[in-house]
């Protein structure tokens, strides 16, 4: 990438190769799954990933082991500003376009709506009076969830004290 010019030469082979390296990382760590359907296929990526097996594991105790959209395409988004991506990058960033764009995961007639709630401060220190709830709406434009099971596809939610709950 570009990113590397204003670097002198050393810089920039040192810059390269660790780009090169995380580029890598970002190709093992896409998620390919065997559905609970028996399809096997190649999505996005999850919240966190382990550091040895690079499979999703939990992240905060609201971030279940998961495909995750919004994590996914902030990585698209920086993936494709590089102008002479591999094959490999190339393939891995049309699947995961792919993936998004499937009606496995495209919610329709669905939007979310905010209602209130009892005040509440969590322990990270974010005030909340309110909670956001999926409601029908058949004139509603197509809706993503955050994340979504690995088996199923299904929109997965959880809460703060890790009780998961798919759509």
């Amino acid at each position: 990438p570009d990113y590397f010019k204003p670097l002198g030469n050393k810089a920039q082979k040192e810059a390269k190769a660790a780009y090169d390296r995380g580029v890598q990382c970002v190709i093992k760590t896409q998620i390919h799954t065997k559905l609970a359907d028996g399809r096997t296929i190649t999505a996005a990526w999850g919240q966190q990933h382990d550091h040895e097996t690079l499979e999703p594991i939990w992240a905060r105790e609201f971030e279940p082991p998961s495909i995750c959209t919004i994590e996914s395409i902030n990585l698209l988004i920086s993936l494709m500003k590089d102008k002479s991506p591999s094959k490999e990058l190339q393939e891995c960033i049309d699947s995961a376009c792919k993936w998004l764009m499937s009606e496995d995961i495209v919610i329709r007639g669905k939007k979310l709506e905010e209602i209130p709630a009892e005040p509440e401060v969590s322990a990270y220190g974010r005030y909340s009076d309110y909670e956001t709830i999926l409601v029908d709406d058949k004139d509603a434009p197509p809706l993503w969830a955050r994340m979504y099971d690995l088996k199923t596809l299904k929109p997965v939610f959880c809460d703060r004290g890790q009780i998961g709950r798919a759509s």
